[in-house]
């Protein structure tokens, strides 16, 4: 089980506090379940059990507008979520390398807004596109600064 921050700070958001109820479970339950790179494999019936009502596509699209990106029909990203969680990420770690790694593959054909793609092509530029499995490439390897502006 992942252990994740939480901003305490999220309930005088006004963006979080004007979400009805569901849609602040909605979202609480997007952060809890993604993955260590804030990617969340749809599953609507799973999100509608623990919610106890529905959530559409529609729902998650109007409501969380650019704080999510649909990178396809079954994954949704939270770009905001490395910058909280992170802040800082490092090639030098292996953790951090897969996340990275697994953003640039999942955002590769993807048009991203500005400050996104921004954040995805620092990725892109401090990764050894190749490495082998044996011998991980060392090259290149710094720590990025994580700024992604989401309203």
């Amino acid at each position: 089980m992942a252990k994740r921050f939480t901003d305490t700070d999220k309930w005088a958001d006004p963006w979080f506090h004007s979400l009805d109820a569901k849609m602040k479970l909605a979202w609480l339950f997007l952060c809890d379940q993604c993955d260590s790179a804030g990617i969340w494999k749809v599953n609507f019936p799973l999100l509608a059990f623990h919610l106890d009502q529905e959530v559409t596509e529609d729902d998650l699209s109007n409501f969380f507008g650019n704080k999510i990106i649909w990178l396809t029909d079954e994954r949704i990203w939270v770009p905001g979520f490395i910058k909280f969680q992170y802040a800082t990420l490092s090639t030098r770690s292996a953790a951090h390398l897969g996340i990275i790694r697994r953003i640039i593959a999942f955002t590769a054909n993807l048009p991203l807004d500005a400050p996104t793609k921004l954040l995805v092509d620092s990725f892109r530029e401090s990764v050894d596109p190749q490495p082998t499995l044996d011998r991980p490439s060392t090259e290149g390897q710094q720590t990025l600064q994580v700024e992604v502006e989401v309203s």
